[in-house]
């Protein structure tokens, strides 16, 4: 089908990359790639806003998902667009200017390109990054620009409140991930810490932090229990939520508690279809009427769950 506007595309676009992502490669139509090129601009790249001025972003969507590699040539346009500091934003505002630094480091590596002031700039030691999630962001173009040298965060553990945060847990997730000379004594400090919150009954964790705590605990080996009876005593008990993100975490909590029933299952799917466009995308919800790039990446993410959900069944 081919796109009436930009913004169909860009929803079409945004379901392609996803789908490369799990490598589920797509066909594409030559109608879909002559619509493509007729909005190219005359210095070769693309905006997908109200614009005839090259944006990093969508140029480096439409090159990745439909063309073979970014023409050489577009680099030095590319360039037009990036500050001296090395960033490709307007305004310093962390943490979202380094999330579009990362996309542009992003595009160098797929030119096979260097880009020196990303690299100067990502080499600086910069002192105002005091939000656990500017320090992610950052640690992660250094990873990739294979720079083995992270920000690592002070940990004041003895003064980390009691009720914990989500700028907590991104402290908590950048130390057990990113900081090189892990304590043992610091780990086992997080460890019980998150097991009290856990413990806490007046603990009220929202999705996306559950799913972070998950992850800390599962990479230092600890115990999973307290996860396991938090789930078990708050979310096995919900009604299947009808926001795709909240489907996704259900459902990913229902299975690693095995609590997964076939009415759930059953229950779930169906409002995974109940969701589904039939360009192929996801609505966040009933309210909405088009997809998005979140809800494009948990409808697919769900369904590659549920796909290896049942697969792990038949097996067993």
């Amino acid at each position: 089908m081919v796109p009436k506007n930009k913004i169909e595309l860009l929803n079409h676009v945004n379901i392609v990359k996803i789908h490369n992502s799990l490598g589920i490669y797509s066909n594409i139509g030559e109608s879909l790639l002559q619509y493509i090129n007729s909005i190219k601009l005359d210095d070769g790249g693309f905006n997908l806003l109200d614009s005839d001025i090259l944006e990093t972003q969508s140029t480096y969507l439409l090159y990745s998902c439909f063309y073979d590699k970014i023409p050489p040539e577009l680099v030095s346009d590319l360039l037009k667009y990036q500050l001296n500091n090395g960033l490709f934003t307007p305004r310093f505002e962390l943490p979202s200017d380094l999330m579009k630094t990362y996309l542009a480091a992003e595009v160098y590596q797929n030119l096979g390109h260097e880009n020196t002031k990303i690299y100067d700039f990502i080499m600086n030691d910069l002192g105002e990054l005091e939000d656990s999630k500017s320090i992610h962001y950052f640690n992660k173009i250094r990873k990739l620009l294979k720079i083995d040298k992270f920000i690592e965060e002070d940990l004041d553990l003895n003064h980390i409140a009691y009720s914990i945060d989500s700028n907590t847990l991104y402290s908590f997730y950048n130390y057990v991930f990113f900081n090189r000379n892990k304590e043992k004594k610091v780990e086992n400090i997080i460890k019980e810490k998150i097991y009290a919150l856990l413990l806490d009954s007046k603990s009220k964790l929202s999705n996306p932090e559950l799913f972070m705590i998950y992850e800390i605990l599962f990479e230092l080996k600890a115990n999973m229990n307290y996860w396991d009876n938090y789930v078990k005593d708050n979310i096995v008990v919900s009604t299947i939520p009808k926001d795709l993100a909240d489907l996704y975490y259900f459902s990913f909590f229902l299975i690693k508690v095995d609590c997964m029933k076939k009415q759930n299952y059953s229950g779930i799917t169906e409002r995974l279809r109940q969701l589904k466009l039939d360009d192929g995308g996801y609505k966040e919800n009933f309210s909405s009427v088009t997809s998005s790039i979140k809800s494009l990446f948990f409808g697919i993410k769900l369904e590659t769950l549920l796909k290896e959900y049942s697969r792990s069944n038949e097996n067993t």
